[in-house]
């Protein structure tokens, strides 16, 4: 379902489904991060569903939640004044993370996009992308994320373009979208 046109980074608050036909596959990231593969099945056969809040202009609070088996649900807290944090995550364990508003051009620049993709961003209506970079302490893996909206067969969705890359020298970069399913309860 599209995303309203109130629904922007700067009001990003409500409940999203991954919708995995329009995205890429994101079983390789999972490999490439070093989850094994009955793991990557179950996860990628699942729902993959989102509600997020934003308590204020500078923090959103994401909780997803995956309906396959045992597979826990995550949540996230990003503060976006690119300070390094560390969190527990149910699926990868620790990790550290920081997010930012970056102008447009500024996450064009980024490299988590390539050439010939830079055209899918829409910011906010300060012309705003929400950056965001997470990391194994030990190097296993990092990602880089830059999140917006686009297009995407004829529908405003958000839209999150990932570039993940690991120890081995291994490098992905995927898009995700995402249907906007109503406001947060």
């Amino acid at each position: 379902m599209a995303a309203p046109s109130t629904v922007t980074l700067q009001s990003l608050s409500g409940k999203y489904t991954l919708n995995k036909a329009c995205s890429d596959d994101f079983s390789k990231v999972l490999a490439l991060q070093g989850v094994n593969a009955l793991v990557r099945k179950a996860a990628t056969a699942a729902s993959i569903h989102l509600t997020i809040t934003q308590p204020s202009p500078n923090e959103i609070k994401m909780a997803q939640s995956v309906t396959a088996g045992k597979i826990p649900g995550t949540t996230e807290d990003y503060t976006l004044d690119w300070e390094w944090r560390s969190n527990e995550d149910s699926f990868f364990g620790t990790i550290e993370g920081r997010s930012r508003w970056v102008s447009v051009d500024e996450g064009q620049k980024s490299g988590i996009v390539t050439q010939g993709e830079e055209e899918w961003i829409e910011g906010d209506s300060e012309g705003k992308l929400v950056q965001a970079e997470g990391k194994k302490p030990d190097g296993e893996w990092q990602a880089a994320h830059l999140w917006g909206f686009e297009m995407v067969d004829g529908e405003r969705r958000h839209t999150r373009r990932v570039q993940v890359k690991n120890t081995k020298g291994e490098e992905l970069r995927v898009r995700m979208v995402y249907d906007y399913i109503g406001e947060s309860a």
